[in-house]
């Protein structure tokens, strides 16, 4: 039966079904009813919003404030879902699922050319039950928005490199996605693509022959491709990076390009250092189940011989595309799992060929049914999580039934706060973004008060809606300066109205 359901699935369309299902259910389940976790997904499905409402899609907002900490991919996607869901976690997660699911789907069709149709099957199955492919399809950032736009710069140029027919237009290809990944997360995506595709370049030289043939010719026709390529790079990143420059010039300069990029580079001022090992350690924990394979391919790594065949090349390229974006950030002084996602359409052609080759695999298993085992498991886990653990923790997870509770208590025209929260951005989704912006030059978005003193100037206006600690419940309620009605209360924090007395 095992065998049977291979050799259906070892044909094109077959795999393509194969794969698309197992995407649906590992990466896809859950999207819609998961609450936002954390501090970017509401934060950037809010700024995704408040574009839709405004129809303002240069200038990034967040709670009416300007907010240029990143380009504006995302967002579009998000916007655009909007448009047929409405504002909602589904619709902010659709454009990460989405991009998985490309990425799937686009390194098996490049890994059929460059290896076989049966390696190819076994990477798009790695590709789509691994853990951090699963975890950041579930996301609604910008990891996953990056990592779609590198796959597809990567692969295209791959093709555009074996090509003879249609190496032009993958060349072209190639440098529209590095423009999408400049819009998908700034400098950083045609700042790795040089790096990635220079290495490889030198080491796999997939140009020799042609050179060899009629030098002056090739050269020629590659600084014409290369100019082309530049063209169409700025002609796709610019549609945005020129609106915006022009609207907010040194300002977007500042944010952008000197605090998102330099700043957090080169210092830990966001909060996020950890040892240059980081990533070496959870490299393990965020390949599995497939970690085994990925060692298992790097014991031929030795013996590539990419100048001398295109399956040779395939596979060093994956090892460059894997290695250099682990290394790069390692040198960061700011460092979170999610930055090393481009690796890991690599790590999974990287795995997977390993896995069709039978590497560490008992005798009296077969690699298809590893493949098959390692799938159905982690699709299963997928499963458990959705709809036995997130529903029965949602409270643990995020703040979103308190926030519904207070939003449908708010008066028109009202404003909702903070009390000494940190990163507590659930409220600025669910309440549709009516809360206190800060307006003062500063790390926050949005406005938080040290003290209950603080919130009585905004209290001039009327009443306010106010997020706290419930150990804070007896400043708010006994505080002599202001009245304080119970809205709700969670397991941390709770809501008052306020008004001035």
């Amino acid at each position: 039966m095992k065998a049977r359901f291979f050799q259906l699935a070892s044909s094109r369309s077959g795999a393509t079904v194969l794969l698309v299902t197992l995407s649906l259910l590992t990466l896809f389940f859950g999207i819609g009813s998961l609450p936002f976790v954390g501090s970017d997904e509401p934060r950037y499905a809010e700024v995704a919003r408040e574009m839709w409402v405004s129809s303002d899609y240069i200038s990034p907002r967040l709670a009416g404030r300007l907010w240029l900490e990143k380009a504006p991919l995302l967002y579009w996607g998000q916007a655009l879902f909007y448009s047929f869901f409405g504002p909602s976690e589904l619709a902010a997660r659709l454009p990460s699922a989405l991009g998985a699911l490309a990425i799937v789907l686009g390194i098996r069709a490049v890994a059929r050319r460059a290896l076989d149709e049966r390696a190819a099957l076994y990477v798009g199955i790695v590709a789509a039950s691994m853990g951090m492919m699963i975890y950041l399809s579930h996301g609604a950032s910008t990891d996953m928005t990056l990592c779609t736009m590198f796959s597809g710069a990567f692969l295209c140029l791959f093709r555009a490199a074996y090509s003879r027919k249609h190496g032009f237009a993958f060349s072209m290809a190639s440098a529209a996605f590095v423009g999408g990944a400049m819009l998908a997360k700034g400098l950083i995506g045609p700042l790795l693509f040089l790096l990635v595709s220079g290495i490889w370049w030198s080491w796999a030289r997939p140009d020799r022959r042609e050179f060899k043939t009629s030098a002056p010719r090739a050269v020629f026709q590659r600084i014409g491709t290369f100019a082309a390529a530049l063209a169409v790079f700025f002609a796709v990143s610019s549609v945005w990076y020129a609106p915006v420059w022009l609207r907010h010039g040194e300002f977007f300069w500042q944010e952008f390009f000197v605090n998102q990029h330099f700043k957090r580079f080169t210092s830990n001022e966001y909060k996020h250092p950890q040892a240059p090992t980081f990533y070496l350690a959870i490299l393990p924990l965020c390949a599995l189940p497939w970690t085994l394979w990925l060692f298992g391919a790097a014991r031929g790594f030795r013996a590539l011989r990419p100048k001398l065949s295109q399956r040779d090349a395939f596979l060093a390229f994956a090892w460059v595309w894997a290695i250099v974006p682990i290394a790069f950030f390692s040198a960061s002084e700011s460092k979170l799992p999610s930055y090393i996602l481009p690796s890991f359409p690599a790590i999974a052609i990287l795995a997977g060929e390993a896995l069709s080759r039978g590497v560490f695999v008992p005798r009296r298993f077969k690699p298809r049914q590893i493949a098959l085992g390692g799938a159905v498991f982690m699709a299963l886990l997928v499963i458990g999580a959705f709809t036995i653990y997130a529903p029965r923790n949602e409270d643990k997870l995020s703040t979103r039934s308190l926030c519904r509770v207070v939003a449908a208590q708010m008066r028109p025209g009202e404003l909702a706060t903070f009390l000494d929260l940190g990163k507590e951005y659930d409220p600025v989704f669910y309440l549709q973004g009516r809360v206190v912006a800060n307006d003062k030059p500063g790390r926050r978005d949005t406005f938080v008060a040290a003290t209950p003193a603080e919130l009585l100037p905004l209290l001039q206006k009327g009443s306010l809606v106010v997020f706290a600690k419930n150990e804070d419940a007896a400043k708010m309620e006994g505080n002599p300066a202001f009245s304080a009605q119970l809205l709700g209360v969670h397991r941390k924090i709770r809501a008052y109205r306020i008004e001035k007395k």
